[in-house]
């Protein structure tokens, strides 16, 4: 068997798409701001790599993160206020009348399961479906709020890439681009059921 026919190849050329990619995602996310764009533009090679795994990762990210920046630099701007408000208000609820503390509670709660189980799904409808940016905020919602044990997978997977980031900080050059392919892949898979 020749070297460039074999798994290992084939694995080790994934493992530097993968740490390319993470580091692209990096640099085009290191402004807070371009964060969204630059992950629906990393889940976008995902989606090519779905309908041809030898793809190469940058001109699917490039094109996406090109065709698509003002519309998921908005929609993630949105993103970024909703999770500063949730935020300021888990800061506030302490002064909130005792009398009204325990609905204020219940609806802040409320509001942060909703953002983060649409958080886990966002990325895969955008460059998934041809659904706009609020039809697939409100799809990511009731998605992750109905497919739960998708949601609770996701959310483990990027857990321990926190993890891993948090005790070693370069695994996110190859934390990143796993984590998102294996997120991707759960939840692409749970989108093909319910479309279908």
């Amino acid at each position: 068997m020749r070297l460039l026919d074999s798994r290992f190849y084939w694995w080790a050329n994934r493992l530097s798409s993968y740490v390319l990619l993470s580091g692209l995602w990096l640099l085009c996310s290191s402004l807070i701001v371009t964060l969204f764009p630059a992950t629906t533009a990393m889940f976008a090679v995902f989606r090519a790599w779905e309908d041809n795994p030898d793809d190469a990762f940058y001109l699917p990210f490039l094109a996406r993160f090109r065709q698509h920046f003002a519309e998921d630099f908005v929609l993630g701007l949105l993103w970024l206020v909703v999770a500063a408000l949730i935020v300021l208000n888990a800061l506030l609820l302490p002064q909130v009348p005792p009398a009204l503390r325990a609905g204020a509670f219940a609806l802040l709660a409320l509001g942060a399961v909703m953002y983060l189980v649409g958080s886990v799904f966002i990325f895969p409808l955008r460059v998934s479906t041809a659904l706009g940016p609020w039809a697939s905020t409100r799809a990511a919602v009731i998605l992750g709020m109905t497919q739960l044990g998708t949601t609770a997978l996701c959310l483990g997977v990027l857990t321990l890439a926190g993890v891993a980031f948090w005790f070693f900080p370069p695994s996110l050059l190859v934390s990143a681009g796993v984590a998102g392919h294996l997120i991707f892949r759960l939840c692409q898979r749970r989108l093909k059921r319910v479309f279908t």
